[in-house]
């Protein structure tokens, strides 16, 4: 054994430290990362029934462990009135056997009373825990089904009926639900359940009444005469304007019993009329033309400014888009610096930490609820969580928008894209672009369409001139940009090292299959192509078709977090008959697979595999796909590479001793 003192450090050459060092940072820099794998491990098969109620779509899967046992179980719903709990099978079937999923417990929904000859079905559903309970106790969730017949039914976690409720509306006819959302939460000592959803009924959409929240103007109308237009509408008897098809109702129930505590229906909380004075003076003038356009109490949403943009970023893609969650809303407008922000570049955080998640959970349990946002196709309504009175409202201009804050300066963002068929950008932005503005000016533009470089456009491919109008156009993702991002070269790049940089990024999908990110100041963080491109499967003139048909193809992203206690940080795409997992720090393609069909909706993410690692279910026409999500970590391949880099050193190390002691002896 040889002692320390026997060492003799003057033999260390400056050459030598120089290698090992530079060697060390090699193996940090060029280590092998994890490998993850999407793998098809069931399949659930949708039941078809024929008749008026295929109108309606079923409600997406839910993953949640409904028992608090550590177990995620699948909550799915069927055509013939069914309400399943499954779970996944743990043994390994193994080759390409496809194994069932095991149903736990099974239930038929009642129909009481029934005259009509069509039957409800479930059109959506959620879970939730409806008492208060201390940070140890267990939370036995309960299940909220809504029907087609505006019936609303809660489970508990062993699909035992606790109560029904049937919403009362005065139609003979099978309405058909544009959008509906349910949410549970614990409130006061019993809880309570909120439902809110816009329907019409299943031969023509009725016309709009006065109580529509959008205004159609001519080109040429002045204000005094849109004003003085508005001032000639009548006010509708609440009976009759309870038939308003594009109204999004909105229904509160007691969770223990069902009872209806609140309502927010067409006619309700209807404002006086506005007088012409104060319409013309008012903030902003465009919204409000109409003098219905406002319910009573309600306020411009710019007077709680900072409470409204906590409640982004908004988007909506599809029906289960639509959501209601609580929230707190304050008058102010006072912008503060978030944490993000106050975080300098050189902050230390370990991979897989956050340090603040406990103390941001605390805060945020903490905080008292007195308001339900929802987020529905035309925008964004806050109702007084009491009564259901609106506080206010945001509606956006057009499809396919998607609101937040990017660069976090106080004023609400609008994300879109502009393409050839669109007549509302000037005709200076060229087509396939994707378009951020703020107000009434323009923070960025860039090119989606065309190959992009980190460097600027002298590296940029060439334009992409014949791209015209996009079938199926994705509306762009909204995420908060990740705190760190790998690479060397971008670091040297400057990016990332400084606090204006905090804020959101900007996702962008296109036909091509082709997705761009850019960052909260319009600087370009990656770009990367994935399989399954539906620009020469899908024709420009089908998209209005299409999209009235709900169980036709629909391209989606969906921002999820790879691992259950981390931030979001990769996006899955569902494409044309593919299916993809991308980073949303550096644009790597983590993971993909293909699909024996189309998807008809966004993915449903979830750890049905009990694993720590999110999976997914893909919808089809006819079928769930379930894809489990594994990760196969990069040590053997880093210590291939570093036993191999250590023997390549000795051997250098080695020839350079000899050749100095040769020139040396010379």
């Amino acid at each position: 054994m040889v002692s320390p003192q026997s060492l003799d450090l003057s033999r260390i050459r400056p050459q030598d430290v120089a290698v090992v060092i530079g060697f060390l940072a090699a193996i940090f820099i060029f280590r092998a990362p994890d490998v993850y794998e999407l793998k098809p491990v069931w399949r659930l098969d949708i039941e078809k029934t024929t008749g008026s109620e295929h109108n309606n779509i079923l409600p997406l899967p839910i993953i949640v462990d409904l028992d608090s046992d550590g177990i995620n179980e699948l909550v799915v719903a069927t055509q013939d009135g069914r309400i399943r709990v499954m779970t996944f099978p743990t043994k390994d079937f193994g080759g390409d056997l496809l194994p069932h999923l095991h149903i736990k417990v099974e239930t038929s929904i009642k129909l009481d009373n029934v005259t009509s000859d069509y039957h409800p079905i479930p059109v959506t559903m959620a879970t939730g825990c409806l008492k208060n309970r201390a940070r140890h106790d267990e939370c036995y969730k309960t299940i909220i089904v809504v029907t087609s017949d505006w019936s609303v039914l809660a489970y508990d976690h062993f699909l035992n009926l606790l109560w029904k409720t049937t919403v009362k509306v005065n139609s003979k006819t099978p309405m058909h639900f544009k959008e509906i959302a349910v949410l549970a939460i614990p409130q006061g000592q019993d809880g309570l359940v909120v439902v809110g959803g816009r329907t019409t009924d299943n031969k023509h959409h009725k016309q709009k009444l006065s109580h529509d929240h959008h205004v159609d103007a001519a080109p040429k109308e002045t204000v005094e005469e849109l004003a003085r237009k508005s001032n000639t509408h009548s006010t509708m008897d609440p009976n009759k304007v309870s038939g308003e098809s594009e109204h999004f109702s909105t229904f509160a129930f007691n969770g223990r019993e069902g009872g209806i505590v609140w309502s927010h229906k067409p006619g309700d909380f209807a404002a006086n009329v506005t007088a012409r004075e104060h319409l013309l003076s008012s903030y902003h003038f465009k919204l409000a033309l109409q003098p219905n356009q406002y319910h009573t109490g309600e306020e411009h949403w710019t007077k709680y400014l900072m409470s409204f943009l906590k409640t982004l970023p908004y988007r909506w893609h599809h029906p289960s888009d639509t959501k209601l969650f609580a929230a707190r809303f304050v008058k102010g407008s006072r912008k503060t610096m978030s944490k993000a922000a106050k975080q300098s570049w050189f902050d230390i955080k370990a991979p897989n930490i956050d340090l603040f998640s406990s103390e941001e959970k605390k805060s945020e349990k903490d905080v008292q609820h007195n308001s339900i946002v929802v987020h529905n196709q035309h925008g964004v309504e806050v109702l007084k969580l009491d009564s259901g009175r609106p506080i206010c409202r945001y509606t956006i201009p057009k499809e396919s928008v998607s609101l937040g804050d990017i660069n976090e300066d106080g004023h609400v963002d609008h994300v879109t894209t502009h393409f050839e068929s669109r007549d509302d950008f000037p005709n200076s932005v060229p087509s396939c672009t994707a378009v951020v503005s703020s107000q009434s000016r323009t923070l960025f533009t860039g090119s989606i369409c065309r190959t992009l470089s980190l460097f600027g456009g002298v590296f940029d491919g060439p334009a992409d001139t014949k791209h015209g109008e996009e079938p199926l156009p994705v509306p762009p993702v909204i995420i908060h940009s990740p705190p760190h991002r790998s690479g060397i070269l971008r670091h040297l790049m400057g990016h990332n090292l400084r606090r204006s940089r905090v804020g959101f990024d900007s996702v962008f999908l296109v036909s091509t299959g082709k997705v761009t990110s850019f960052g909260p100041h319009g600087e370009l963080n990656w770009q990367v192509k994935v399989d399954g491109s539906w620009k020469d499967r899908v024709r420009a003139d089908e998209l209005s078709m299409t999209q009235e048909n709900t169980r036709s193809f629909l391209p989606s992203m969906k921002p999820v977090a790879i691992e259950s206690n981390q931030n979001q940080k990769a996006l899955f795409i569902a494409s044309w008959h593919h299916i993809s997992l991308v980073s949303l720090v550096d644009g790597t393609l983590l993971a993909s697979h293909t699909l024996p069909c189309q998807p008809v909706s966004p993915v449903v993410e979830g750890d049905f595999t009990n694993d720590g690692l999110t999976d997914v279910v893909v919808q089809c026409s006819d079928s769930y796909l379930g894809f489990s999500l594994d990760r196969h970590i990069g040590y053997m391949w880093t210590i291939i590479w570093v036993v191999s880099s250590m023997m390549a050193v000795a051997i250098a190390l080695g020839l350079l001793r000899v050749f100095e002691e040769e020139l040396f002896v010379t």
